[in-house]
Formats: structure tokens, sequence, C-alpha cells
């Protein structure tokens, strides 16, 4: 049997958004500069910025909070670990 995740919740997409939003500022970095630093799609920064990707995954999140030269667990901090992936 396959173990499904479940979607992050609207509060949770949105505040991935913001936190990646304000550290990409914070750092003065474009959608593309981040994209290439975590090595994710232009797409995907700029999805996960608009709050459309329901389904993050773990892994992609720790390449942004890496790349946004935050410790993984602040950038996580208080967010439903069963919604991250």
């Amino acid at each position: 049997m396959t173990e499904s995740r479940r979607s992050a919740s609207p509060a949770t997409c949105a505040e991935l958004a913001r936190r990646i939003r304000n550290g990409r500022k914070d750092l003065g970095l474009t959608a593309e500069q981040l994209a290439h630093r975590a090595d994710v799609t232009v797409r995907y920064v700029q999805a996960m910025e608009a709050q459309d990707i329901k389904n993050p995954g773990l892994q992609n999140l720790l390449q942004l909070a890496a790349a946004l030269q935050l410790n993984s667990g602040d950038f996580l901090r208080d967010l439903p670990p069963a919604e991250l992936g």
C-alpha cells in the first residue's frame, strides 16, 4: 500500500511563500538566481511564491533553505511536518 502525503494547507503554503520571498529579497536575489542556487527550476520558485504548489517536497524545501542561507530547522519551524512531504 502506498502512503500518500497530505497537501499543505493554504496557511502553510502562504507561510512558505512568505519565507521564500522574504529570504530571497533579503539576499537581493532574483527568482532565477535562487533557483540556480537551490538546483530547482525557476518555475518551481515562482510557483512556491505564488502558493501554487500544494505538495512542496521536503528535499526541495531543504535545498531552498540552504540556498537562502537559512538553517533548515528555522526555515521549517512551526510548520506541520505531515504537510511538507
